[in-house]
């Protein structure tokens, strides 16, 4: 039986890493459904659209989902309230989601609460959203899984030996994007996304990511983790067990080995690094070292809803520094270190409303107190 799949975010790169991936497997998989969360990709998803040929599509606004319809003769939903009857509609086997986000979480949520198996393709629905995701997923009792290689290493290790872990180590390498002059890819230079995966380098923000996002997901305390340099980024993973070994995966980018193993009956493909020696060094690192994972920390130490703020800061950070609202090139640092010591952004009890809540004041204060104010038009002085 063919399974349907739904791509979400369909205009983003990883989700069309996905279509060519399904694609290859017609008699398995068919792309049924495509919905481009980005409006001003009309063009790129009219012709996505023609090359796929999906039963049912969604664009985000009523002008560019009428083009879609007369152009293309496709059933078209359009404005996010629409949506839930798009997911109906679709009657898809499975959602491949790349969404990003504060919003994401909403849109996830209301998957998950159709009953559709979950693939994402990116963490920012988890590290968003707590435990909300996670529980609600296992409250409807549909399966989850996550395309990066240290989800998929950690995924398959612990399936077996969940008990056995004594140490989890993440590990920093040295990026090519890590010498790029930010100021090359602000606006209008650049798109947001290439702004923020630069950012996103060299500010080392994967490890902070998978820290967070693997003690909301495993349930793991902050002594469980340990960081190291490592002198190749190929290096995704590193396991210290209780009986003295150490195991450790390498990944070269290639995520349909991930693919494969996940939803195409496991299938194996050859490993090109067993015919090679790697050369792995290894330094131990504090997590005091890098900015980014202190903060990190810091925030998971506090609990509540500091973790939560962590990808609101960076991410209204990110923007701010993109349009040039600020010259500071480190506000996230400056902001965050100035929230983890303000108690009216804490919160034990974390639901949606309280998470756009304190998304809502973040914005207020970032734009009364961090960035460059809007310059008013001078008063016209009456003459008497």
């Amino acid at each position: 039986m063919i399974k349907r799949i739904l791509v979400l975010a369909s205009q983003r790169k990883k989700s069309q890493e996905a279509i060519v991936f399904f694609s290859k497997y017609p008699s398995k998989y068919k792309i049924s459904g495509l919905m481009c969360s980005d409006e001003k990709k009309l063009d790129f998803f009219k012709k996505q659209i023609k090359e796929i040929r999906p039963d049912i599509v969604f664009f985000p606004t009523k002008d560019g989902a009428e083009q879609i319809i007369e152009e293309l003769n496709i059933r078209c939903f359009y404005d996010y309230t629409q949506y839930n009857q798009f997911l109906k509609a679709s009657n898809c086997d499975l959602v491949i989601s790349d969404l990003v986000g504060i919003d994401s979480i909403k849109l996830i949520l209301a998957t998950i609460g159709e009953y559709k198996d979950l693939c994402l393709l990116n963490l920012e629905p988890i590290i968003y959203s707590g435990k909300i995701i996670i529980n609600e997923v296992k409250n409807k009792g549909v399966k989850i899984q996550f395309v990066t290689h240290q989800f998929f290493s950690f995924e398959q290790f612990q399936k077996h030996n969940k008990e056995s872990i004594n140490k989890v180590i993440l590990t920093d390498f040295e990026s090519k994007y890590e010498k790029e002059n930010l100021d090359n890819y602000t606006y209008p230079s650049g798109p947001l996304s290439e702004f923020k995966k630069i950012l996103y380098f060299k500010n080392k923000m994967w490890l902070a990511r998978h820290l967070i996002a693997f003690s909301y997901f495993y349930n793991l305390d902050l002594e469980k983790f340990e960081f190291y340099k490592s002198n190749t980024p190929s290096l995704s993973l590193i396991f210290k067990l209780n009986n003295g070994c150490t195991i450790f995966n390498i990944a070269n980018n290639n995520k349909e080995l991930i693919y494969n193993h996940y939803f195409i009956d496991n299938l194996k493909t050859q490993n090109s690094n067993l015919d090679k020696v790697i050369d792995i060094k290894l330094q131990k690192i504090l997590d005091k070292e890098i900015k980014s994972l202190d903060l990190a920390t810091k925030a998971l130490l506090k609990g509540g809803t500091y973790p939560l703020l962590y990808q609101m800061a960076y991410d209204l950070s990110a923007e701010a520094i993109y349009y040039n609202r600020t010259k500071d090139k480190n506000l996230f640092f400056k902001l965050f270190e100035d929230l983890l010591k303000d108690k009216t952004y804490y919160s034990k009890n974390i639901n949606i409303q309280t998470i756009f809540a304190i998304h809502q004041k973040l914005k207020t204060k970032i734009e009364t107190v961090y960035l460059k104010k809007t310059k008013e038009k001078p008063k016209k002085i009456s003459k008497k």
